[in-house]
C-alpha cells in the first residue's frame, strides 16, 4: 500500500468511526465540495476579459502561480552551466552537435544543437519534444524532432533539441517521478523541465552565433505543454508555436504536465494566452483534443490579443490527422517562424528537410561520450532540492520575508478573505437551553459552495444587532469585549446528544460569552466515509486540480473566523485539538481574524512522513513547514502543545525574533484532556 493509499485508508476508517458520533446537524450538509472532483479531462468554461488592465492583473498573478506550483518561486540560483559541445557532424547546409550543460549543480541537460552554415548571429528555436517513443531522436511519420532541427538550421536559425527528463541521455531521473513527498517540496518533472528550458535559453544566449533578441520555441503534445509554459514565464521567448496541446477539455495527462494546485483555478487556454502580444501559432488536429481549437480555444486567446490591439499576432491552423507533429504541421510551423522570427516570408519550406549526416541513434551522447563524474541520482537530486529550500528558509525571516511566504501560501490555497456578500448562511434551527442560546447553521462562500456545520452559542443576556445575510436580516449576539471563542476538533466531542434538547455541560462554553464550534470538511456531520461522495481523490493528478482535505479544513476554519468578524464584529480565539491543531495553525497563518490560539499540533515534525500523515498540503515543506507557519502567527498570542521536541526551541526563537517572546507558550506535552 502506497503512502497516499495509507492516508486515504486512514481518513476513511476515521470517518467510519465518526458515523455514530453526535454531530451538529441531523443530516449531511449540502456541500458542493462533495460532488465530482475536477480532473485532467474536464471541459472548462473559458473567461473573457473586459479590459487590458484586468487581463494584465490576472496575467501577473498567473505567472507567479505557475512558478510557485512548479516549485520555482523564487527561481533557483543560475549556477555555472559548464556547457560542452560534442561530436559535430556536417550536413547539407547545417552542422549538428551533441551538447550538455548543468541546469542545477549535478543535473545535466542533454540534446542536439543544429547550426546554420555561416557566422551569424542567427535567430534560435528551442525544440522540446513530447512523449514520442524515441524522445528527441524520434523520426517517424507522425513526428520528427531531428527533421525540425535540420529544417530550422537550413532556414537560417539555430535549433536546440532538449531531452525531457528520463528520456535518452537524460536518465538521471525517471520521467514520471511524483508522489506526496515530492509534492510537499514542490519537486516534480514539470518544474524540473521548466527550469531546464529556462537554462536552455541561458545556454543559447551564451552562444556567439545566437541573436538573443530573436529566440522562439515549438513542440508538440508534452512538448507543446513545455512550449506554452516556458513562453508564459520567460519573456525572452519572442515567438511560440505549441502544437496539438492548448485545449479546454484535456490539460495534459503526464506528471511532467501537471503540478500540485496548478490548474485549480487556471487552465491551458489562459496559460497559452500569456504569450500575448508576442506572435503565437496554435496548431491543432482533427483527431485529438485540439479538434475544437478553431471554434473554441483560438477565439478565446485571440480575445486577449485584441485587448493589446494586435489580434493578428495569434494564428490558428488545423490539419486533418491524429495527434501529431507530422510533415504537414511542420510546414505550417516553418512558414510561421519564417515570417515571424526570421523575416523570410517567401522561403520555400518544401526544400528544408534533408537527410541527417548520421543515423538517429548516433545523435545520442551516451555511451559514445563519457558521462560527467558529478551527476546526481534521483534521490540525491531530491535531497539537494530539499537542502536548497532549507537553506533559504533557515535564514532570518524578517517581516517582508514572512509576508512573501503568506502571499505564496494564500495564492496556492486560493484563499480570499470574504466580504459580507460572499458568505452564504443557512440557519437550521435555534433553541434556548437555560441561559444559553444555540443556533445551528451551515456557512459557506459564494465561490466554493461550502456548507460548513456551525454551532453558535451565546449568553441570552448579550445585546444583539441586526446584520443582513443571504437569509435576510437576522440578529446576531454582540460581546462587550474580547474575541469570540472558536472551537474545532477533528473528532468532535458530543456537542449534541441524539435526543435533541439535552446538552452536555461544557466548561468552555459556560466561561465564554460567545462560542462558535465548527466541523471542518469531511468531519463530523459530513457524509462519511468520503468514498461515498463524489470526491474521488484517486483520479489522476488529483492535486493539480483540487485542494487536499487538509487544505479545505484549514480554509474552513479561516472562513468561519472571517465570518465571525463580519457578523459579530469580533476576531476569534481559536482552540483546536487532536488532528485539528495543524489545520488551525495553517488557518491562523492565513488570516488575521484569528487574534490568538491554543493548538495541539499532535507532534507534527518538519519531515515528509509527518506532513503526509498529519497535514498533507503540497508545497508546505518548500515554504518552510512548521517554522514558517509559526512565524506567520507571530506576534499574536499562541499556545502550542504536542510540539515536537526539536521544534520547541525553534518556536521560541521565532517569537523572540518577532519581539513577542512572552506571547508564545510552547510545550512538548499533549494537552490535558
Amino acid at each position: 500500500m502506497t503512502m497516499i493509499e495509507k492516508r486515504n485508508h486512514k481518513e476513511e476508517a476515521s470517518a467510519v468511526n465518526r458515523e455514530s458520533r453526535p454531530t451538529i446537524l441531523s443530516a449531511p450538509p449540502a456541500d458542493a465540495r462533495l460532488g465530482p472532483v475536477h480532473h485532467v479531462n474536464q471541459r472548462v468554461t473559458l473567461k473573457s476579459w473586459e479590459t487590458l488592465a484586468d487581463w494584465e492583473e490576472r496575467a501577473t498573478e498567473l505567472r507567479r502561480h505557475i512558478l510557485s506550483c512548479a516549485g520555482l518561486q523564487p527561481l533557483p540560483d543560475r549556477t555555472p552551466l559548464e556547457a560542452e559541445l560534442l561530436n559535430p557532424r556536417k550536413g547539407d547546409g547545417f552542422t549538428v552537435w551533441g551538447y550538455r550543460f548543468q541546469s542545477l549543480p549535478g543535473f545535466w541537460v542533454n540534446g542536439n544543437l543544429f547550426t546554420p552554415t555561416g557566422d551569424g548571429p542567427f535567430p534560435a528555436v528551442l525544440n522540446p519534444h513530447g512523449h514520442w517513443q524515441s524522445g528527441r531522436i524520434e523520426h517517424s511519420e507522425r513526428g520528427s524532432v531531428p527533421a525540425r532541427g535540420v529544417a530550422f538550421a537550413r532556414m537560417g536559425a539555430v535549433a536546440l533539441t532538449v531531452d525531457m527528463v528520463g528520456y535518452n541521455d537524460s536518465d538521471q531521473v525517471e520521467h514520471r517521478f511524483s508522489g506526496p513527498a515530492e509534492h510537499l517540496w514542490g519537486f516534480g518533472p514539470l518544474g524540473l523541465q521548466l527550469w531546464n528550458l529556462i537554462r536552455a535559453v541561458d545556454f543559447l544566449e551564451e552562444l556567439d552565433i545566437v541573436d538573443n533578441a530573436r529566440i522562439g520555441c515549438t513542440g508538440a503534445s508534452g512538448g507543446g505543454t513545455q512550449t506554452f509554459l516556458l513562453t508564459a514565464v520567460e519573456p525572452r521567448i519572442r515567438v511560440a508555436a505549441p502544437v496539438n496541446m492548448i485545449s479546454a477539455h484535456m490539460h495534459g495527462g503526464c506528471a511532467c504536465e501537471n503540478a500540485p494546485m496548478l490548474r485549480i483555478e487556471a487552465n491551458n487556454v489562459e496559460i497559452g494566452a500569456l504569450a500575448a502580444p508576442r506572435p503565437l501559432l496554435m496548431a491543432s488536429a482533427t483527431g485529438d483534443w485540439t479538434v475544437d481549437t478553431p471554434q473554441v480555444e483560438f477565439p478565446a486567446v485571440q480575445q486577449v490579443y485584441a485587448l493589446y490591439g494586435e489580434p493578428e499576432q495569434v494564428e490558428c491552423v488545423q490539419v486533418d490527422a491524429p495527434h501529431n507533429y507530422n510533415a504537414e504541421t511542420r510546414a505550417h510551423v516553418y512558414r510561421f517562424f519564417a515570417r515571424r522570427l526570421l523575416d523570410k516570408p517567401d522561403i520555400d519550406v518544401s526544400t528544408l528537410e534533408v537527410p541527417l549526416p548520421c543515423n538517429t541513434e548516433e545523435l545520442r551522447l551516451y555511451p559514445r561520450e563519457s558521462r560527467p563524474k558529478h551527476a546526481l541520482s534521483q534521490s540525491e537530486l531530491f535531497d539537494s532540492v530539499k537542502a536548497r529550500h532549507r537553506r533559504r528558509m533557515d535564514a532570518p525571516l524578517d517581516s517582508q520575508g514572512a509576508e512573501q511566504i503568506r502571499t505564496e501560501l494564500t495564492r496556492l490555497l486560493h484563499w480570499r478573505a470574504p466580504s459580507s456578500d460572499d458568505v452564504r448562511i443557512r440557519v437550521v434551527d435555534e433553541e434556548q437551553l437555560g441561559s444559553r442560546i444555540l443556533r445551528r447553521m451551515t456557512l459557506g462562500s459564494q465561490a466554493h459552495g461550502e456548507a460548513i456545520p456551525v454551532l453558535l452559542e451565546w449568553n441570552a443576556s448579550l445585546a444583539t444587532r441586526v446584520v443582513p445575510s443571504t437569509e435576510g436580516r437576522r440578529e446576531w449576539p454582540q460581546a462587550a469585549s474580547g474575541p469570540v471563542m472558536l472551537h474545532v476538533a477533528s473528532s468532535p466531542s458530543p456537542i449534541l446528544n441524539p435526543n435533541r434538547g439535552s446538552r452536555r455541560a461544557d466548561e468552555t462554553s459556560e466561561s465564554a460569552p460567545i462560542v462558535c464550534r465548527l466541523e471542518p470538511f469531511l468531519t463530523g456531520s459530513y457524509v462519511s466515509p468520503a468514498a461515498r461522495t463524489g470526491r474521488n481523490t484517486g483520479v489522476t493528478h488529483f492535486e493539480g486540480y483540487n485542494l487536499t482535505d487538509a487544505a479545505w479544513r484549514a480554509l474552513d476554519i479561516a472562513l468561519v473566523a472571517a465570518w465571525l468578524r463580519i457578523a459579530l464584529g469580533r476576531s476569534s480565539h481559536l482552540e483546536a485539538e487532536g488532528e485539528a491543531g495543524p489545520w488551525g495553525l495553517v488557518a491562523m497563518a492565513l488570516t488575521g481574524d484569528i487574534e490568538s490560539a491554543a493548538l495541539d499540533v499532535a507532534g507534527l515534525m518538519d519531515d515528509d512522513r509527518s506532513f503526509i500523515e498529519k497535514l498533507y498540503i503540497p508545497h508546505l515543506l518548500r515554504l518552510g513547514g512548521m517554522r514558517s507557519l509559526i512565524a506567520l502567527c507571530a506576534p499574536r498570542p499562541l499556545k502550542l502543545t504536542g510540539l515536537a521536541p526539536e521544534l520547541n526551541s525553534v518556536a521560541l526563537e521565532l517569537y523572540a525574533s518577532a519581539g513577542a517572546a512572552g506571547q508564545l507558550s510552547a510545550s512538548t506535552e499533549a494537552p490535558a484532556s
